[in-house]
């Protein structure tokens, strides 16, 4: 083509309505001027998960309101809402700059409430599992501030979901909230109190943090980018046995005889065939997760059911933080974590998964 040629086709295409060029004749002619596709493309600007002063934030939220849709999506699926690929880390840096400033704005309710008496509460599932205004007001809280910025996504709070939640969380981009993690902590004025949000696109955590407002310890994640807690990058301890580990456990919902029995039996295989070397129970299932993302802890284990065990809210931030820290995280068979199951183990690596498994069966 001649140069002429070239300039003409160019004047042509910047005058026309065409944000930029599609076709492989265009890519090619543009390449190298103001028009080259690769150089304005709002998602040029990749980048990996970096402290939180550092995310182009503004940059990712003007490519998600000039984009409508990522352009990888498969037009033929029909979808109403965005949805992105997994490996899209600007959207997941602007997401977890969302979630995080949710989970200080409900963190602040949370500083408030211990300033004041222990508070009244109602209860759920049985004597033994407590709701405060306090969890419902932050659950509140978290909603709004994420629904200001993603309208169109979904929502799965511990104190709003309803009916069957593994049928409930589809491929949209879904918000699972768990507006007080250790509510009975709270209720005592304990620490070891939390706020705990995650997004998942396509059935898969994207983004996730948990934050301790009586701390101010912020532990966050995205898919792929590794852990943190407040900027500074966290990885799980190199412990490999249960002689030199600290395991944490919780005793949950269940008083029958059966689920009684069954955690007396867990524990007592731990302390005298696996001798360990200490037990804790926080009191909170994102506790545990986030000492053990952060090497001061070094495995958890809980659940019987889904019944009784922690629910979805309460593996799904905490989870993906732990594996981008380093850690496994499963079944009791070992296998993938079902966050719908009520089951879970978590350890700072395989070798002491390899240990403890077999102590739980």
């Amino acid at each position: 083509v001649s140069t002429q040629s070239t300039g003409r086709q160019l004047h042509a295409m910047a005058h026309s309505s065409q944000a930029y060029p599609l076709s492989h004749h265009s890519r090619a002619i543009t390449k190298n001027t103001t028009m080259d596709r690769a150089a304005i493309s709002p998602f040029r600007q990749q980048t990996n998960h970096l402290a939180p002063s550092m995310r182009p934030v503004e940059h990712v939220d003007a490519a998600l309101r000039s984009a409508q849709k990522f352009h990888d999506v498969d037009p033929s699926w029909n979808l109403d809402r965005e949805l992105v690929t997994l490996e899209r880390r600007p959207y997941a840096a602007s997401l977890l700059d969302c979630a995080e400033k949710a989970a200080r704005s409900a963190g602040k309710l949370i500083r408030d409430a211990y300033a004041d008496d222990k508070p009244e509460y109602d209860t759920k599932l049985n004597a033994t599992d407590p709701v405060t205004e306090t969890d419902r007001r932050c659950e509140d809280v978290v909603i709004e501030t994420i629904r200001s910025r993603f309208s169109g996504h979904d929502f799965m709070g511990e104190e709003s979901a309803q009916g069957n939640l593994r049928e409930a969380l589809t491929d949209d981009p879904t918000w699972i909230i768990d507006p007080i993690d250790g509510t009975s902590n709270f209720v005592h004025h304990l620490p070891g109190v939390s706020v705990s949000i995650a997004c998942y696109v396509c059935k898969q955590p994207v983004a996730a943090c948990v934050y301790f407002p009586l701390s101010d310890e912020m532990f966050s994640a995205t898919i792929g980018g590794g852990a943190y807690l407040n900027g500074g990058r966290i990885r799980t301890s190199a412990c490999e046995s249960l002689r030199t580990a600290c395991v944490a456990t919780e005793v949950g919902y269940d008083r029958s005889e059966d689920g009684v029995a069954q955690q007396v039996a867990r524990l007592g295989n731990l302390m005298m065939s696996g001798q360990v070397q200490a037990v804790r129970m926080t009191g909170g299932c994102c506790n545990n997760l986030c000492s053990i993302a952060c090497g001061r802890m070094d495995a958890y284990y809980e659940g019987r059911d889904a019944t009784y065990g922690p629910k979805p809210w309460d593996w799904a931030a905490s989870s993906l933080i732990l594996k981008e820290a380093g850690g496994w995280i499963g079944s009791f068979a070992g296998g993938e974590l079902d966050i719908f199951s009520g089951c879970g183990v978590a350890t700072a690596g395989e070798p002491l998964r390899d240990e403890l498994l077999p102590l739980l069966k």
